[in-house]
């Protein structure tokens, strides 16, 4: 197998003492093994080979007239194979094996080669269609997609006429629609000039119903309905038209502080019907200053339960137990606190807080209860902007979130002059 083309096979040596001497170099040996060029088997070093190892008649091919490796004459050769050889030498039975593997693979590959030629051809042939039938697609696919883009810009052109039709139209529309309000409003003209003047006196008066409505809220409250009456109409806008202060005839300070849907709204959330009533609830909405309310009746204490309860009310007794933790939650977290059952004096660690006595640290405000200092929640309202999710972005200003009520049962209780001047004190 291992002789070069050309040489004479018959002067070979084959015997074991040539064996040997071909084998003397191992590496070497095993080296001209296993780079054998196994496609290129020399023919006649095959029929050679085949004269130990037998052959048969190629059924397939009747014209190959060395047959195929398989044993002579249909019986392998008994001492030619491997499990005859493994009982003498294993190495020489894996050497027999490789023999006659190589002759079956090359059998085969004599079979197979001209099928792997006409493979080669066949696929040289498919590619050469498949590059024509690429090229023809390519054709076809710019002409697509000059069609569509053709079709994309008729389709662009009538939307925009359409457009431009649906536009006219609806600005004829609204052309015929302003010219038929201008003539229909056109007697409105007078209403109006006569509306802008009653606005213009309003303007004129509002200092003085402000300054009387002002008056109201400030100092009213401490004072029973007759002698409430009787400061407004006999001595406060007396006063003020002997001053010319501008103000509206028999003005009436409740016209500016409220109206009927939200004395509505107070009725519904449990204020009593009586206009002292009405306007004890303005004054307290109105006020800056936090609210003491004397209360033997519980009607007031009613109402606030009622308007402040979806707002999350703290209410708590002063001096009770943890008392003064609840009114740092509703400092800190910005939500009413009703101290109820106010006795003849505040709480002195309450000062702070009632006198709104805050201090400004940064960002933050504070307030001192005694030793403890409270940080306070801080009002926020509606930017006008809204997040990713149409919420309205909030933005914090500089007042206090919470608000303060104070309640009393006393019916006519001594307050020293400092209180009066830091709360708002009211009669129910």
């Amino acid at each position: 197998m291992l002789a070069p083309k050309g040489a004479n096979l018959k002067k070979l040596d084959v015997t074991w003492g040539g064996a040997k001497k071909l084998m003397g170099d191992v590496g070497k040996f095993l080296d001209s093994l296993t780079t054998f060029d196994k496609d290129n088997f020399l023919a006649e070093n095959k029929v050679k080979v085949r004269d130990y190892t037998g052959t048969i008649p190629d059924a397939k091919n009747p014209d190959n007239k060395n047959g195929l490796t398989m044993g002579f004459d249909g019986n392998p050769n008994p001492e030619f194979n491997y499990d005859y050889m493994k009982a003498k030498s294993s190495a020489a039975a894996g050497l027999c094996d490789w023999i006659v593997n190589i002759c079956i693979y090359h059998d085969i590959y004599l079979d197979v080669a001209p099928k792997r030629a006409k493979l080669s051809a066949a696929e040289a042939e498919l590619a050469a269609a498949n590059k024509k039938l690429a090229g023809v697609r390519a054709h076809v696919a710019a002409l697509d997609a000059k069609m569509a883009e053709l079709g994309a810009q008729l389709e662009a052109a009538t939307t925009e006429k359409n457009d431009l039709v649906a536009k006219a139209e609806a600005t004829q529309k609204r052309a015929n629609l302003a010219m038929r309000l201008v003539n229909g409003l056109s007697s409105e003209g007078v209403r109006w000039n006569a509306e802008v003047a009653q606005l213009d006196e309003k303007m004129r008066l509002l200092v003085g119903d402000v300054m009387l409505a002002s008056s109201f809220v400030a100092y009213i409250a401490p004072f029973s309905r007759e002698f409430r009456d009787d400061l407004v109409n006999e001595r406060w806008r007396p006063d003020a038209v002997s001053k010319t202060i501008p103000m509206t005839d028999n003005f009436d300070p409740m016209a500016l502080l409220t109206d009927a849907s939200l004395t509505a709204g107070w009725r519904a959330e449990g204020l009593p019907a009586d206009p002292l009533s009405t306007q004890n609830a303005s004054i307290i909405c109105k006020c800056a200053r936090f609210p003491l309310i004397m209360d033997p009746q519980m009607q007031a204490i009613k109402w606030i339960i009622g308007r402040e309860k979806s707002n999350n009310l703290i209410m708590t007794v002063p001096g009770a137990k943890g008392w003064l933790d609840k009114v740092v939650q509703a400092l800190e977290e910005g939500v009413p606190l009703l101290l109820e059952n106010m006795k003849d004096s505040i709480e002195a660690i309450l000062d702070n807080l009632v006198a709104r006595a805050y201090v400004k640290k940064g960002s933050k405000l504070q307030v001192a209860l005694g030793d403890r200092v409270t940080d306070l929640a801080m009002k926020k309202v509606d930017s006008g902007q809204k997040d990713e999710d149409g919420n309205p972005i909030m933005m914090a200003t500089d007042f206090p979130a919470f608000r303060l009520y104070m309640q009393s049962r006393l019916p006519n209780p001594h307050y020293i002059p400092e209180i009066g001047r830091a709360s708002c004190r009211e009669r129910v």
